[in-house]
């Protein structure tokens, strides 16, 4: 059903996305490093279990929310590789006390050679990983696991585009990975996303409450779902207020994390208020920030202008990855 709330596993359950996941699968057998793109709820996840799903190779997944230190991500990686030995070698008698791909503990035989790996690793917010030598790990991957695919994606997207390629991380430098991006949906899209939703439960909806909502929620997959599921046991405006609840906690939450470890945290707020206002050029946030006595340099400006980009609040046209940010920057 397409408005579960967990991330889909059933193709069936999974709209529109079809090019992109017959990418993904297409990718995993040609490429050893895919990444897939996008903003925040767009659907990153449910692409990677869905596409997760249909292989019929060995795969483990790994959530980079839970990853907090170096040592910890590397003994992450490390037991996924031994689970794609073990499950590559299910019966060929290696020595396992427990298996569970799934994400409980998994204990096995410590001689289990990595080297023999084969299978798909799948990396969710990857980016939360740069500061712990990530790249490093994936250039060992990439340069002597010949049957291992590593699949990453995240929510951030410039931060993961630096990740890959900058110079100060330096461990994917000159080696090729594949980039399969994913878009919100377009008006019409969203439009028939929810119609078709609503029509697999047979609840009967005005297409003018539809229309509004995508008008309100844009075409993020996360947001149209949340409203699909409300609306079906409550009215139209209900429905929208619990969402709009929701979207107020969960962006309050995201933004307070990005501006724990920034200075000058009035200055980023208000440009991202001069950017919900329309304003679209750099010189014009500058002059914003300085009509509202927030004194800052012009290079400053453009960083921040920047960080904001990598971190999925704004896009390269400073207009916002959310327009549910909108109400909350302006209310």
């Amino acid at each position: 059903m397409y408005f579960e709330l967990m991330p889909k596993e059933k193709e069936e359950d999974f709209y529109n996305y079809k090019n992109e996941l017959n990418r993904l699968l297409t990718s995993i057998k040609q490429d050893r490093i895919i990444v897939v793109k996008g903003v925040r709820r767009v659907g990153k996840s449910s692409l990677m279990r869905v596409a997760r799903g249909k292989l019929d190779l060995p795969s483990v997944w790994v959530d980079g929310r839970t990853i907090y230190s170096k040592d910890v991500m590397y003994n992450q990686l490390e037991r996924a590789l031994r689970r794609l030995v073990v499950l590559g070698s299910w019966s060929k008698k290696v020595e396992v006390k427990n298996i569970d791909v799934f994400g409980i503990e998994l204990q096995i035989n410590q001689e289990v050679d990595v080297s023999k790996a084969k299978g798909v690793i799948f990396v969710d917010e990857a980016q939360l990983l740069s500061d712990f030598g990530f790249d490093q790990w994936l250039g060992y991957v990439y340069d002597n696991l010949k049957d291992v695919r590593v699949v990453l994606a995240g929510s951030q997207v410039g931060l993961l585009e630096k990740l890959l390629g900058s110079k100060r991380m330096g461990g994917m430098k000159g080696r090729v990975f594949r980039e399969i991006v994913m878009k919100p949906l377009t008006r019409e899209l969203a439009v028939s996303f929810l119609l078709e939703g609503f029509s697999q439960v047979g609840k009967r909806v005005d297409l003018k409450e539809v229309e509004d909502a995508v008008d309100t929620l844009g075409g993020l997959i996360g947001w149209l779902t949340y409203y699909g599921y409300e609306r079906l046991y409550s009215s139209h405006s209900e429905a929208m207020n619990n969402v709009k609840l929701k979207a107020r906690e969960i962006l309050l939450d995201e933004l307070g994390t990005f501006l724990e470890h920034v200075r000058n945290k009035k200055a980023y707020l208000f440009l991202l208020k001069g950017c919900a206002m329309g304003l679209r050029r750099w010189e014009d946030l500058k002059n914003f920030l300085i009509a509202n006595n927030i004194g800052v340099s012009e290079g400053f400006v453009s960083k921040a202008i920047e960080r904001l980009i990598d971190y999925s609040f704004i896009t390269r046209d400073l207009r916002l990855t959310d327009p549910l940010m909108k109400d909350l920057l302006l209310s």
